[in-house]
């Protein structure tokens, strides 16, 4: 694992031990999040995909149910059945 800080001069005595502090922790912050040692917000933003036949709107997935050969997809909520939109 390696750090990295800069001291800028303008800083008084007490300053450089805050300003080397604020790099170091951002630094390893950034190491125990992504495990990569490189900034996590550098890194673009991974899409995930949906799940097939999952209902967003009761967070739960759909079953298939078939006849013949016509299939569904639906899950109960409460009282109400819900089908799957295609």
């Amino acid at each position: 694992m390696q750090c990295t800080g800069f001291v800028n001069v303008i800083h008084a005595r007490d300053g450089i031990h805050d300003a080397l502090y604020g790099e170091w922790s951002q630094q390893l912050k950034a190491l125990w999040c992504n495990g990569k040692g490189t900034d996590s917000a550098a890194q673009p933003d991974t899409v995930e995909e949906p799940l097939e036949h999952y209902c967003q709107a009761h967070g739960v997935l759909f079953k298939q149910y078939s006849k013949g050969d016509s299939f569904l997809y639906a899950h109960k909520a409460g009282d109400a059945w819900w089908n799957e939109l295609k």
